[in-house]
């Protein structure tokens, strides 16, 4: 996931990507051959020389195309707000741009270095809605986008796109990649939490030294060192009971294997993305007709971002039923729902907080992609994968997913502070937030901390440094 990586890399420090360097010879040449076929009369070339869509029989004159141009913006850019945040326009247009640099879009050069300059420039700051788009090149927001884009290079630079580009500015699968890339930073808070708090759960319920018993391959390293990283957190290396432990308790493993398997899934995902043509047509030098296909469409993003939505889903599951198990009173040293002289009925209500928390991520975010399909544009026949939406499913549960953890650790304080247990001295999450008063609080501290470079054994296992 080398190229992930580099593009992670060079978003938070606004520099160029290695892949976007030694490419613009072969823009040249692609961009020299779309106006080659251009100028073929017989040629037909989508949105570049006919109307969009189910107009796509409609020719366009060469005297129409300026005004073409401009109105295919106009007609498309009709999203309002909400709108993605600064970070998730900024991976955006990196998209775009490593798009581009793997072919076949016919731009010139010129429009490739501009938007270069553009990408790694602070202040620029498109503004792209959300909610209007079922992922089907993702026109609607990709307009809002190129709007922006050509109205500082026309102001700035004096660019006016040519026949062509702004179909290569608005088509393709850049939007939804670019999205799901900015949402790993949040992917990564949420399983350094959940990891920590695993190996915290382990040693405060005393857990039975082979629930960690994981069986190692090649194809589950990540796993198997994530669960290595746990065992190595235990203060008592081994205990062996007569009677098991809970299934979460046991199970602690394949709720590992089960999040850290989709997590990579969907980062191998956006890395194989990062490396494909993508748009509406593809230009090849050697073919004298341009490419028509569906490049626009990325259903595997899709599918894998899905998978880990149910991942996290059972995840949080997972997590209500050890800490019912931690408030059971069959743990030596923490009475029924921590009980204490201070508090009759102690932390008897949290379980159900986070069970609500469940039920309604359940509820919003459980819904299975493809239920439902339909056609636009008069009955054109479509095909379509709701990335945008599934996409905003994640980023939303991963908030829930983060409260979840919260309430979680701030039971662990409580017992910690109303009982007197020494819980886990080495934990540096414990020690960070003992005094925080709320799960909200909590989560903030915990996030910050791991923003800024804390928390780095658990972190250092994460595969894409962010």
């Amino acid at each position: 996931m080398q190229l992930l990586r580099e593009f992670l890399e060079c978003v938070s420090i606004l520099s160029k990507p290695k892949f976007w360097s030694g490419c613009v010879d072969r823009i040249e040449k692609e961009n020299q051959h779309l106006r080659h076929l251009l100028n073929k009369d017989s040629v037909t070339i989508y949105g570049a020389n006919t109307l969009t869509g189910h107009r796509d029989n409609e020719k366009i004159t060469n005297a129409e195309l300026s005004f073409y141009q401009e109105d295919l913006l106009r007609t498309h850019a009709i999203g309002e707000s909400p709108w993605l945040s600064a970070y998730a326009a900024r991976c955006i247009t990196y998209a775009k741009l490593y798009s581009w640099s793997a072919g076949m879009s016919g731009v010139s050069p010129a429009l490739f270095n501009l938007l270069v300059d553009l990408a790694c420039d602070p202040s620029f700051k498109p503004m792209i809605p959300t909610n209007c788009s079922y992922s089907c090149g993702d026109v609607i927001p990709a307009s809002h986008w190129a709007r922006d884009i050509l109205q500082n290079l026309k102001q700035k630079k004096q660019y006016v796109a040519q026949p062509g580009e702004i179909m290569a500015l608005i088509n393709g699968h850049f939007i939804q990649v670019g999205y799901a890339a900015s949402i790993i930073n949040k992917i990564r808070t949420s399983w350094v939490f959940y990891i920590e708090l695993s190996a915290i759960i382990n040693n405060i319920t005393q857990a039975n030294s082979s629930n960690l018993f994981f069986f190692t391959t090649a194809e589950r390293s990540w796993a198997s060192t994530t669960v290595e990283y746990i065992r190595s957190r235990s203060t008592k290396r081994s205990i062996i009971k007569d009677v098991q432990d809970p299934v979460t308790l046991r199970a602690i493993p394949q709720t590992v294997e089960l999040i850290c398997n989709s997590i990579e899934e969907y980062l191998r995902e956006i890395n194989y993305s990062l490396l494909k043509p993508s748009g509406n047509p593809l230009f090849d030098t050697t073919s004298d007709h341009p490419i028509s296909q569906a490049s626009f469409l990325a259903p595997v993003l899709s599918i894998k971002t899905g998978a880990l939505i149910e991942s996290i889903l059972f995840v949080m599951w997972s997590m209500i039923g050890r800490t019912n198990y931690l408030l059971s009173g069959e743990i030596p040293g923490i009475p029924r729902d921590a009980s204490n002289n201070n508090s009759t009925l102690g932390l008897i209500q949290y379980p159900k907080l986070m069970m609500a928390k469940l039920e309604k991520s359940r509820a919003n975010y459980g819904r299975r992609l493809f239920a439902s399909g339909s056609q636009t544009s008069y009955g054109v026949e479509d095909l379509w994968s709701n990335g945008i939406t599934v996409l905003g499913q994640l980023e939303n549960l991963i908030e829930d997913f983060l409260y979840l953890c919260g309430i979680e650790l701030y039971m662990i304080n409580y017992i910690d502070k109303n009982l007197g247990r020494k819980l886990d001295g080495e934990s540096e999450m414990i020690k960070l937030t003992k005094d925080c008063e709320s799960p909200s609080e909590l989560v903030m501290r915990v996030s910050e901390c791991i923003d800024e470079g804390g928390m780095k054994d658990v972190k250092g296992l994460f595969p894409i440094k962010t």
